[in-house]
């Protein structure tokens, strides 16, 4: 099952995190970023569209048991661009409503979705009563973002102890700046680290659906570091190599920058 989880103990930037990673996946197997947020999606209300189809619709098209998996692809909405997205409402109950009808009796419709298509899950927080935490066991790479900071480290510590996933599929993305550099957070955490993400306020803040206006976006540190850590995660995942690239959503708004820039 190609699918890989994006999740942390405390918020840290998750949803910015998983959606740079679908914006610059290659295209050797294309990515569907999935909101599986329990508190709530937010890629809907960043790019003002509506939230269905999507994580409710899929959800509600998989109660039928009796049939196949519903197909994702039809769940699935375009941003202004290019990422695919399983796009969540805000609601934090229908969101937890969505996950306990696709991983209450077994996780197929991911299974069935991950055949084709690699998954990209914003889970959010991974509190223990969080029902994304079902979709751990069967996922094929467990990402968990964690800022370099004590109290950080000490939070993903205990998630860490109770985490229903095979420690050998589980890596860390050390997120923004603090006293701790990569490796000291890997040791005291006994994780390996996947790849480092800067504090970029203006990088998420233009992959959250702000406008660029100066330079091309791949000069964004948070954008420049999502390729990186895309190169890292498909060595992880032993995938066959494929040519790096921005996807339609960055070059649309480069466009954008490049016609302001030049008023």
């Amino acid at each position: 099952m190609s699918v890989v989880v994006v999740g942390a103990a405390k918020s840290c930037g998750v949803s910015t995190a998983a959606l740079a990673l679908a914006a610059v996946w290659p295209g050797r197997q294309p990515a569907v970023l999935a909101e599986l947020d329990p508190a709530g999606g937010d890629v809907a209300s960043w790019y003002n569209l509506p939230y269905t189809p999507g994580l409710l619709s899929w959800a509600a098209a998989s109660r039928d048991r009796r049939g196949p998996n519903p197909a994702l692809a039809r769940h699935v909405r375009t941003l202004p661009g290019g990422v695919a997205a399983l796009l969540a409402p805000p609601s934090a109950r229908a969101v937890r409503g969505a996950l306990d009808l696709l991983t209450g009796a077994d996780v197929g419709a991911f299974d069935e979705a991950g055949r084709d298509t690699l998954l990209i899950c914003d889970c959010g927080r991974l509190d223990p009563d969080s029902p994304a935490r079902r979709l751990l066991p069967a996922a094929e790479l467990v990402v968990l973002a964690v800022r370099p900071v004590l109290a950080d480290v000490a939070h993903l510590s205990d998630c860490l102890a109770g985490l229903p996933a095979d420690p050998a599929r589980v890596r860390l993305l050390v997120v923004g700046d603090g006293p701790y550099d990569p490796g000291e957070v890997a040791a005291a955490l006994s994780t390996p680290v996947l790849a480092v993400l800067p504090h970029d306020p203006r990088g998420a803040a233009v992959l959250a659906g702000a406008p660029s206006t100066r330079g091309p976006l791949w000069r964004l540190p948070l954008v420049a570091a999502a390729a990186r850590t895309a190169a890292a995660l498909e060595h992880v995942l032993d995938r066959p190599p494929g040519r790096r690239h921005l996807s339609a959503v960055q070059r649309e708004r480069d466009s954008v920058a490049d016609r302001v820039v030049r008023r």
